[in-house]
């Protein structure tokens, strides 16, 4: 899966009503079936949504229109996900 497919995933993941901590669950209740590792998704879930937001991008970059906001947001995203390897 490639970075952007997996930045959003994250960001699809994290506005349903099953949320990051929901998904993380159901991970670690299929992983249990399998084996005892332990899968930080939720963790780098919000890792990566946490390390920007629509305020710093409009303020860093001066952009206004929403969905410019996004799109900068999710490059950022997707860049800061690149980098943590």
């Amino acid at each position: 899966m490639t970075f952007h497919k997996k930045v959003s995933f994250i960001e699809r993941v994290s506005n349903t009503v099953l949320g990051l901590d929901g998904l993380q669950i159901i991970v670690d209740a299929d992983n249990m079936s399998e084996d005892n590792s332990k899968n930080q998704f939720a963790d780098l879930g919000y890792e990566v949504i946490n390390c920007t937001n629509g305020n710093q991008v409009m303020k860093q970059y001066g952009i206004t229109e929403g969905k410019k906001v996004a799109n900068k947001m999710h490059e950022i995203r997707v860049s800061y996900l690149k980098n943590r390897g």
